[in-house]
């Protein structure tokens, strides 16, 4: 159990913690006293690779308030993610290894890059543990973000978290509260980018297995539109199958092995629609205005569908789906549920009929049509 769910469920330690910050946010007070701030931002984006897409319009939408650059800590694998929007130069990529204690206390090093830059306001759009061991001795004038309410006190501007849909607006809210009065809707579309010669690029593969739809239905669909449609498989190397990728390459079935996120994003920027499950790299083709095909199962769409007229999503509907919250009750598949019934229900036809419609209204071409 992830700690902060775990503070989340048991009002003692969640007391506890907050009572615990106190002492480090009456020394930050001291700190600021005594310590001549710089005039940089830094923000605060130790997300995975879709969450760190849905930071992207909150951060964007930073940029325009502040009309100038400011830093982005992050972790390495998702560096590429910003670098499509940021200057390379302002981002700083962590590893894993630089937080210690499973991804929670900040190390040495990115304490002392930020205190490198000795920023005036620090942006948090992590709003998790790991964030506030940062937080903890920051000097920053002003410290703005989302939190979890024992974490409250190390903000200036604090943002709650927010429980209901879309996760976009969990960071937006930040923006929302640091720069009110403006209308930020329009942040959430990403600019379309139609290839209609490219690929139909499917991802099998998902964050865990509740969200993957069986690859034989995958390696089926893809067989069956690939009579018509130029098709292409992107992975992780080594997650797919030797026996598998034998079997696509005989109908002339492209896979894709990428060892990097950079490698992911060059191979997708080649393709016309993203079939995938609800994944990082179906949100990753969105933020490159690929247009979007998602199979959700166990998760709820409303969270997390891209925003705009080129995204598509097909969920088999079944009693125990999610409906006003994030995951179902088996913590999205992952506690407890052994059948998978709302993946395993849907169909290849039900993915073909859906998926075909939305092919023709892309205005993809036929294979034979390309040129």
């Amino acid at each position: 159990m992830g700690i902060n769910k775990l503070l989340g469920e048991n009002k003692f330690l969640s007391a506890l913690a907050g009572v615990a910050v106190l002492p480090f946010s009456v020394i930050r007070v001291i700190k600021r006293l005594f310590i001549q701030q710089g005039a940089c931002t830094v923000a605060l984006c130790f997300h995975k690779l879709g969450d760190s897409v849905f930071t992207l319009p909150a951060l964007r939408a930073l940029h325009d308030n502040l009309k100038k650059d400011f830093y982005i800590f992050c972790f390495e694998e998702t560096k590429p993610i910003y670098e499509l929007y940021f200057k390379e130069d302002y981002i700083t990529g962590f590893s894993h290894s630089d937080i210690r204690f499973n991804n929670r206390i900040v190390g040495k090093q990115i304490r002392n890059k930020l205190a490198s830059l000795n920023p005036l306001h620090i942006y948090d759009f992590t709003g998790s543990v790991t964030s506030a061991s940062l937080l903890l001795t920051a000097a920053a004038k002003e410290v703005i973000g989302i939190h979890e309410s024992y974490y409250s006190s190390l903000y200036t501007l604090p943002v709650p978290i927010r429980k209901k849909p879309h996760i976009l607006d969990i960071y937006l809210d930040v923006i929302r509260k640091a720069f009110p009065g403006q209308d930020y809707e329009s942040y959430k579309v990403f600019q379309a980018h139609r290839n209609p010669d490219g690929y139909i690029l499917i991802h099998p593969f998902a964050g865990w297995a509740a969200k993957e739809w069986e690859m034989e239905k995958f390696i089926e669909a893809a067989k069956a539109l690939s009579v018509n449609y130029n098709i292409a498989f992107v992975a992780q190397s080594g997650l797919m199958k030797r026996e598998d990728i034998a079997e696509l390459d005989k109908k002339g079935i492209v896979v894709f092995e990428t060892k990097t996120i950079t490698e992911l994003i060059n191979v997708t920027k080649k393709s016309s629609l993203m079939f995938s499950n609800d994944s990082g790299p179906a949100y990753i083709a969105n933020a490159l205005g690929i247009p979007t095909f998602t199979i959700f199962g166990p998760t709820n769409p409303a969270f997390h569908i891209p925003y705009g007229s080129s995204h598509r999503y097909v969920q088999k509907k079944i009693k125990c789906s999610p409906a006003d919250e994030k995951y179902c009750f088996t913590d999205g598949g992952r506690n407890g549920c052994y059948s998978f019934e709302c993946m395993k229900q849907l169909t290849v036809d039900d993915i073909l009929n859906s998926i075909s419609a939305f092919i023709k209204e892309l205005g993809i071409n036929s294979k034979n049509a390309v040129k």
